[in-house]
């Protein structure tokens, strides 16, 4: 049978085995937390260049922008709002444009790259600029009977049907890839 002073010393190497190990697990942490935070593996946000891709797609709802200016651009009912508009949403510096430019050629990225053959550029950044100014005069309900909002709603008809006001539009927004 062992005494206590044998007892004694057996658990006094145990603890000191185990304070050994856990002194290691400790030190591996650390080398792991340093080398996520050289890396900024968990923080993402801190990469200077990480951007995320968008695709080019219809969105019924518009722009996901700052209610105040996209009213500011409506009410100014020109192209260099329009564009303001279209480079706020597409032109972010946290986002890769979803364009590309190659001569006169032009693609678009949805998932994978496609050639612009039948216009969807055009017909997108115009039908996103639209919905965008509908979705927002839908949430100023009390402005239905106001002139304002009249005119902001004959000016989405020029955007929709004008063919010389559209081109300018498209021609511009195009310079910018």
């Amino acid at each position: 049978m062992m005494n206590i002073n044998e007892s004694i010393s057996n658990i006094t190497l145990l603890l000191t085995q185990l304070n050994i190990k856990v002194d290691n697990v400790i030190l591996r942490l650390d080398s792991i937390e340093e080398s996520i935070k050289n890396n900024s593996i968990l923080n993402v946000s801190e990469k200077k260049n990480v951007k995320q891709n968008i695709n080019l797609c219809l969105l019924e709802k518009g722009f996901n922008l700052d209610q105040e200016f996209i009213v500011e651009c409506l009410d100014n009912k020109s192209i260099i709002r329009d564009i303001e508009l279209f480079k706020a949403y597409y032109l972010r510096d946290n986002t890769n444009l979803p364009f590309q430019k190659n001569g006169k050629n032009i693609s678009y990225f949805n998932e994978v790259w496609f050639q612009n053959n039948d216009n969807y550029i055009e017909h997108t950044i115009i039908s996103n600029i639209i919905n965008t100014y509908i979705e927002s005069m839908r949430t100023d309900r009390d402005d239905i009977l106001d002139s304002e909002y009249k005119s902001n709603l004959g000016y989405i008809i020029k955007l929709q049907t004008n063919k010389q006001y559209k081109n300018s539009l498209l021609k511009s927004i195009l310079d910018l890839i």
